[in-house]
This record gives C-alpha cells, structure tokens and sequence, in this order.
C-alpha cells in the first residue's frame, strides 16, 4: 500500500499536486500441479488543482474503497457527481488465474477484469465484459521453449446507455441527472416537473411496464435518446486528471491505448480528426498477441512478439453537441483501425562474459508506419 505525491506534469489542462494511492492484495493456493490465485490492483488519482484553478478536497477512505464522497460532491458544483460516483481518479483491475507444473511442461493461465470507477468495479463478466485474458506455456524444446497467447479487449465500456443522461427538459434547462437527484419519497413528482405525461407513456408504452423509482435514469436515457452508442467508460483517464495514467505523452500500463499527443502526431494528412475533448483518444480496441520465446543453439536465443489490434478510438470523441448524442463530422476512428507490433530480439554469445544482442521492431497499419533497429554489446564483468 502506498500513498505519496505523484507526476506533476505540465500540459493542456492539466491537474497539479494532486496524490497518488496504490494497493494490491493477493492470494494463492500452493499444493498439487495447478496452483489457483486470486487478487486485486487499485490506484486511485485523488485531490489537486484542477486547471481552473479549483482545489478538489481529499476524502481519502471514500477513495480507498471507490466510494461516493459528500465531502468532495458538495465542495463546488463541478464535483457534484462524485457524491455518488467513486471520488478520485481510479484504476486498476482483478486478476485471477493458476500457475501449472506438468512435468515438464509450466506456465501461467490468467484473466484480468479492469475497472476504473465505482459502476465498473463490479465483478460480474456480464455487467461489463471488457477483460484481457491470456497463456503462457514453457516447454522442454530448444527453437521454442516458451509459448503466449492473449487477448485485449476494452470495447464495451459499460455497454449501452450514457451512465450519467443529461440534456434539455420540458422548461428548457439543461439538467445532468445524477443518482442523488432524484429523491426518492417524491421521485414522481420530480419527474413530472421535468418531463411530459406523454413522455412517461411512450417509455411505458415502449418499454411494456409502468415507471417505477429505480428506473427513472433510464426513463432519461430513453427521453434524451441516449440509449445506444454508449461504451463511454474511457479507460486511464478522468474529467478531474484529464492527464489520466500517463506520463510523457504516452500511457502506463498498455501501449495499445494512445494519448492525443500521441494521435495528433499519425493523423496529420490523414483523412478524419478528432475533438481532443478527453487525453486519451484510442482506448476502445480489441488485440491479440502471441509470443515465443527460444534457444535454438547454445549460444543463441530469441524473443518474438507480434500483436494485431482492432481500433475504434473513444465514444467520449466520436459525439459532440449539448447532449453528447450528435455524431462529430469526419471522424478518424469513424470506421475501425487496424495496426501491427512486431518484435524480434536475438542475442548471441561471442565468448563467456560476452554477448552480442540485436533488436528490430516494426509497428504498421492504418494508423502508422514505425521501423528501427538497435544493436548492443553486453559485457559481464563479475
């Protein structure tokens, strides 16, 4: 467990001294060849000054275990959803899987579910489905003694429907409903102050039963038309740390997700563009990855990886307008993305404390096109 200060970077909007926690906690079965495990990794971003100059209180406990804070909530109208969403900048993902020792076969099976707020925390696989899943096999064979295969996936966010609806009621204000706007003793009175009897019959009518309490944000939903095109979870970054789980330009965690800096740099020229609302533009994808790993002579090893991903950028870039439903024109991640990784790595023993090591990596697709080569000399002096 850790609690300390983190990067404090300059950028565009970017939040300042903000404070850094980190936790993880596992366990493991020992005994007989399959070796289970089950754990958590959380990192929550909490507090700092966000770039209108505004200072977001710390409630620290209400952000250890990603709950709503009244303390950061009713601070200013601008935190006000963080009464009932996980206050603070939160990622981090559960991980369960099973070491194995078949003799002379070993590896590792794992499953991560990530979550990065209080709605996606949920261990149900069929609230959100989003995971990255993945096998690692050693084996007694010289060209290939090591095997991985996994799969990324991140597209569904949450799935469908705006998680917080918001848009202009029957009086013509702009309202972004929250739970804890709707009071639940006098929820219909509520509704009825914002919305048409007409509108609550096509939702019943629509949906087949009577309007009760604990449907109203859907009633919302439906009424704003923000059903569908949802997938809006954006993952590593935050409307308090528009920075998110970044350092330099570019991500922690998985190079598959891309920062702007990183976007505005291979979509110059290109057909399509982007708004630049949130810092992470491309975090919707699919990937796959498969690796090996071999010694095929005494002296000489490799190390392979080749990855190919599905693109499909942010649903948070994709719509604009008032109520965030309305398409945004030419659109870069309109149609998906493909791109390759690649990687070789081959080191060879010139004598016994001497090794010559050689890496070529190629990245290639529609997003871009990035080659190189790096030859090294390593020297073993103890």
């Amino acid at each position: 467990c850790y609690v300390g200060t983190t990067l404090n970077e300059d950028g565009p909007n970017f939040t300042k001294d903000l404070v850094l926690h980190e936790k993880y906690l596992y366990g493991r079965i020992n005994g007989w060849y399959i070796k289970p495990y089950f754990g958590i990794l959380h990192s929550v971003m909490m507090g700092g000054t966000i770039a209108t100059g505004e200072t977001v209180p710390v409630d620290f406990w209400a952000s250890f275990f990603g709950e709503g804070s009244k303390k950061v909530g009713r601070a200013n109208e601008k935190f006000h959803g963080e009464e009932t969403n996980a206050a603070g900048g939160h990622q981090g993902f559960w991980d369960v899987g099973f070491d194995f020792n078949l003799g002379e076969y070993s590896g590792t099976f794992y499953y991560t579910k990530m979550f990065k707020d209080r709605d996606s925390m949920s261990l149900n696989p069929w609230r959100d489905y989003d995971f990255t899943s993945g096998l690692f096999v050693r084996m007694p064979h010289n060209i290939i003694n090591g095997a991985g295969l996994e799969f990324f996936y991140t597209m569904h966010q949450l799935g469908d429907g705006i998680w917080d609806p918001c848009g202009r009621d029957k009086n013509g204000d702009f309202i972004w409903v929250y739970p804890t706007d709707v009071p639940r003793d006098n929820w219909e009175d509520w509704v009825y102050s914002h919305f048409t009897e007409a509108d609550v019959k096509s939702y019943e009518e629509a949906k087949g039963k009577k309007l009760i309490y604990k449907e109203v944000r859907a009633f919302v939903r439906y009424v704003f038309g923000q059903e569908g095109e949802a997938g809006r979870k954006d993952y590593l970054d935050n409307s308090f740390y528009p920075q998110g789980w970044s350092t330099g330009g570019l991500s922690i965690g998985t190079p598959l997700f891309h920062t702007a800096e990183t976007i505005n740099r291979y979509i110059e020229g290109k057909e399509g563009r982007v708004q630049n609302h949130c810092y992470f533009n491309n975090n919707r994808l699919w990937a796959l990855t498969v690796s090996l790993t071999g010694k095929p002579m005494d002296r000489l090893s490799y190390k392979f990886k080749y990855t190919y991903s599905q693109n499909q950028g942010s649903r948070i870039e994709k719509f604009t307008g008032e109520n965030c439903m309305d398409k945004f024109e030419n659109y870069f991640f309109e149609t998906k993305k493909s791109e390759h990784y690649s990687l070789l790595e081959v080191e060879y023993g010139l004598a016994k404390n001497i090794r010559l090591n050689a890496t070529a990596a190629g990245d290639w697709g529609e997003l871009y096109n990035s080659y190189g080569i790096r030859l090294g000399l390593k020297i073993r002096v103890l």
